[in-house]
């Protein structure tokens, strides 16, 4: 997904609003979505947001919409594009081919930001992470497999929460 290896990756998030979310909502999950790229640790450089009243079922939004975040990607130089949605395998696979550039949707980040070899996640970051999962989500990925269980436990002398998670 994404990639820590030594530079800060830059990002674009990309917002989609539905017609039954208010402009409130559909801001404080972007904003949720910038906390997460960020415990990922990645940078974001923009972002964008688009008004859906039916969803492309090739690619999620218009062609006008990948065409400005195309170059937007050139612009900013970004190596990848974080969309507030979940996409299907086509929809990521089009959605690369047009903006030219990798993409990652939010499950795909979340499942990221959990595997990552040898990196401890703060109790903050564990808390973004599991109000972005709404707990009862069971989220998939062909990679890593199913998520069976996620839940915080706490310690009984120092209280602290740790994040659990299980793969089945």
């Amino acid at each position: 997904m994404l990639d820590r290896k030594t530079k800060i990756e830059k990002t674009i998030l990309v917002g989609i609003r539905h017609p039954y979310q208010s402009s409130w909502d559909a801001s404080e999950s972007l904003y949720e979505l910038e906390r997460l790229v960020h415990t990922a640790g990645a940078k974001v450089v923009a972002t964008t947001q688009q008004e859906v009243k039916h969803i492309d079922p090739a690619t999620y939004i218009g062609k006008g919409k990948i065409e400005e975040i195309a170059q937007m990607v050139q612009e900013y130089q970004v190596e990848t594009v974080v969309f507030d949605e979940d996409l299907s395998p086509g929809q990521n696979r089009r959605l690369e081919e047009g903006i030219k550039c990798k993409v990652v949707d939010r499950s795909g980040l979340i499942l990221d930001i959990l595997v990552k070899e040898g990196q401890e996640v703060s109790e903050e970051d564990q808390l973004v992470i599991l109000e972005a999962m709404k707990m009862e989500n069971i989220i998939t990925s062909p990679r890593n497999g199913v998520i069976k269980k996620i839940g915080v436990s706490q310690g009984d002398a120092v209280e602290k929460k740790q994040l659990l998670i299980e793969f089945q």
